[in-house]
């Protein structure tokens, strides 16, 4: 099971005379990242609604707007103590200064002065807002999950596609150490002469030199690694994005290792498709949970 981290899902509820609206938004993001948005008089709610949005959710940026159709427009009122700081220290500035203004007027543009009044939340309205943002979270994993099923299919057509070319890679090997050791007998034969090699001597340095070029041990761990890539997509833990990209590295360190040691050709090719299937694998696997 892969869960996307890009998701949708929005949600109208009614709460009496009160329209509650929820829209959820999620996006990419290496970490989790909660952007609410809340009327005045749910801000008491604010940590409690992010918490529950981080645990449905998981990683990804988090956008969740609630909008209220309904309510009363909340009251106003001066903050009296800040008027009365700045006309105190205002009032015989603009007097030395010979500045005739109408300082009221321009004490009450400052932020801070006008204050919405301080509304206490209505416990029922937070359970009725809680209840749709949980119903907008559920709709965002349905969302998650189809785009993951998506996701999924790709990710078994890659992984088993390089799996193919590393089969193919297995049926070259035996053809690459015999031409490998035609290579270096024919150069010999060339820069040295024939009569003047020592077979014994050849025989013991061509062992020495494809033990250096031997890429059985990335081809066990690369095979390891495509098996385990595929285990990890059917298991039902959901938050796996990370390992699947840790995954996705160690492919192409093996993949890179065989290439640089192969020296042949055909086995090269194969190396490339790989490294052009494990590509599209990396661009998706930033966009999973």
């Amino acid at each position: 099971m892969v869960r996307s981290m890009t998701g949708y899902g929005r949600v109208t509820h009614h709460h009496g005379p009160i329209t509650i609206h929820v829209e959820i938004k999620t996006l990419n993001s290496k970490y989790t990242d909660v952007n609410l948005r809340l009327p005045a008089e749910l801000q008491t709610a604010e940590q409690p609604l992010k918490q529950r949005c981080m645990t449905t959710l998981g990683r990804g940026k988090i956008e969740c707007n609630v909008s209220l159709d309904g309510t009363e427009t909340p009251t106003q009122r001066i903050n009296t103590d800040l008027v009365k700081a700045y006309v105190h220290q205002l009032q015989p500035l603009a007097k030395e200064l010979g500045i005739q203004s109408d300082l009221i007027g321009h004490i009450l543009r400052i932020p801070d002065v006008i204050v919405p009044e301080e509304v206490e939340a209505d416990e029922t309205l937070v359970q009725q807002v809680t209840a749709a943002v949980s119903a907008a979270l559920e709709l965002v994993n349905a969302f998650r999950l189809r785009e993951g099923e998506a996701l999924e299919k790709d990710f078994v057509t890659h992984i088993q596609s390089i799996l193919n070319h590393l089969e193919a890679i297995a049926e070259h090997d035996p053809q690459r150490k015999t031409q490998v050791r035609k290579r270096l007998n024919d150069q010999l034969e060339e820069w040295v002469g024939a009569d003047k090699v020592d077979g014994n001597r050849f025989e013991e340095e061509l062992i020495y030199y494809l033990e250096k070029l031997d890429i059985n041990e990335e081809k066990v761990r690369l095979r390891t690694h495509c098996d385990y890539f595929l285990e990890l997509l059917s298991e039902e833990e959901w938050q796996k994005g990370k390992k699947l990209n840790f995954l996705a590295q160690e492919i192409g360190r093996e993949i890179n290792t065989i290439g640089s040691k192969a020296q042949y050709a055909p086995i090269q090719q194969h190396v490339v498709q790989m490294k052009d299937h494990l590509e599209k694998v990396k661009e998706q696997v930033l966009n999973v949970v």
